[in-house]
């Protein structure tokens, strides 16, 4: 991936990550950096009240594979 790809790719996860902030009950960033076996070890995420957690980044990344309408909202109204 190109420079200017990635930062494409980077301001749409913090997009994604700022409106589960915003429309989510109790949601955080968070970043794993003890479990090396963790998939998302070393990503920002955004962790939820109940543990549950989910990867802005690679939401984006299946999205754009999938190329499915509603699929990332789809997955925010899951977790409300």
């Amino acid at each position: 991936m190109q420079l200017g790809e990635r930062e494409i790719l980077g301001a749409a996860a913090r997009h994604v990550g700022l409106v589960m902030l915003l429309n989510l009950d109790d949601a955080a960033w968070a970043i794993e950096l003890e479990d090396e076996d963790n998939a998302y070890y070393r990503l920002p995420l955004i962790r939820l009240a109940d543990g549950a957690e989910e990867c802005p980044l690679t939401m984006i990344t299946a999205a754009l594979s999938r190329r499915k309408r509603g699929y990332l909202r789809g997955i925010v109204d899951s977790y409300a």
